[in-house]
C-alpha cells in the first residue's frame, strides 16, 4: 500500500484539517482510516473519521463530528469539560485553582471533627459535674 498515495487521497477529500492520523490496514480487506480535526475543532475530542479502500483509495465513510447526535457529541466533550480544556486557557487555570484548594478541604474537614470531638467531651463532662451536683444536694 502506497502511504503518499494514502495521505494524496486524504487531503483531496478534506481541504482543512489541524491534526491528522493513520491508521493503516490491519488485514486485507479492511480499509485506511484517518483520525483528524478540523482547523478550529470545539475542544481536543472532536474527532472526524475518514475511511478509503485499501485498494482504490476511495472514500468508504466519511464521519464528521459535527455530524453525530447530540449525545454523542456530549460523551466527545466530557473529559474536555472535566479537564477544563473546553474552556481555554481560563478554564484550565480555574481548574488548576480549584485542585490545588482540594487539600485545603482535608484541613477543614479534620478541623471540624476535633471541634466535635472537643464539644462531644465537655458536653460529657457537663453532665458528669450537673449529675454530681444533684446527688450531693439529694444526699443533703
Amino acid at each position: 500500500m502506497d502511504v503518499a498515495a494514502a495521505f494524496a487521497a486524504f487531503d483531496a477529500a478534506v481541504p482543512g484539517w489541524s491534526t491528522r492520523t493513520l491508521r493503516l490496514p490491519a488485514s486485507a480487506g479492511a480499509p485506511v482510516e484517518f483520525s483528524y480535526q478540523d482547523p478550529d475543532p470545539p475542544h481536543k475530542r472532536a474527532n472526524n473519521r475518514l475511511a478509503l479502500d485499501a485498494a482504490t483509495l476511495a472514500v468508504t465513510a466519511h464521519e464528521r463530528f459535527d455530524d453525530k447526535p447530540a449525545g454523542q457529541r456530549f460523551v466527545a466533550a466530557i473529559f474536555p469539560l472535566h479537564s477544563g480544556s473546553f474552556f481555554g486557557w481560563p478554564g484550565l487555570l480555574l481548574f488548576c485553582l480549584a485542585s490545588l484548594a482540594m487539600p485545603l478541604l482535608t484541613v477543614t474537614g479534620f478541623q471540624l471533627y476535633l471541634d466535635r470531638r472537643a464539644k462531644k467531651r465537655a458536653g460529657v463532662e457537663r453532665r458528669r459535674v450537673r449529675e454530681l451536683a444533684l446527688a450531693t444536694r439529694s444526699a443533703r
